[in-house]
């Protein structure tokens, strides 16, 4: 059998190649998973104000809280001669927040396992309390 490619012919291909290729994309994006950086992401916004100025109260220490990678664990150091009431350590997970963890840190700070965590980038979020002030740093790491 011979098919006539006259251009009424070639135009019905050509829009059948198009929408296939379309369901095709539509078919990818609802098959695409995504996280939010937030759930609460409207209330995180209005508090925001209260992170500026436990920031500022950090930098106004003269010193950071240090994170060291010593091959199996990440530890983390408060500033020498800090009286923390209570702190946190938060790994941040950007790409899958399934893997999200939080650390209890008191004055000595905090040591995780690397197998507690997934491997690739991590943001530490870091808050503790001293003297009825609020502390918070935040630095990158990559966990392999």
């Amino acid at each position: 059998m011979h098919i006539k490619w006259n251009w009424g012919t070639k135009i019905f291909l050509a829009y059948t190649v198009f929408v296939g290729g379309m369901l095709f994309l539509v078919y990818l994006c609802t098959q695409q998973h995504f996280d939010l950086v937030r759930s609460d992401y409207y209330e995180a916004e209005i508090a925001y104000q209260k992170q500026m100025t436990s920031s500022e109260n950090t930098l106004a220490l003269g010193a950071l809280p240090t994170i060291v990678d010593d091959g199996e664990t990440i530890a983390i150091k408060l500033p020498a001669g800090m009286a923390i009431s209570n702190g946190e350590a938060f790994f941040y997970k950007p790409d899958n927040a399934d893997l999200d963890k939080r650390f209890a840190m008191d004055a000595n700070g905090v040591s995780v396992s690397k197998s507690a965590l997934g491997r690739g980038a991590y943001t530490v979020k870091i808050t503790w309390y001293s003297n009825g002030k609020e502390f918070y740093h935040e630095e990158k790491v990559f966990v392999n």
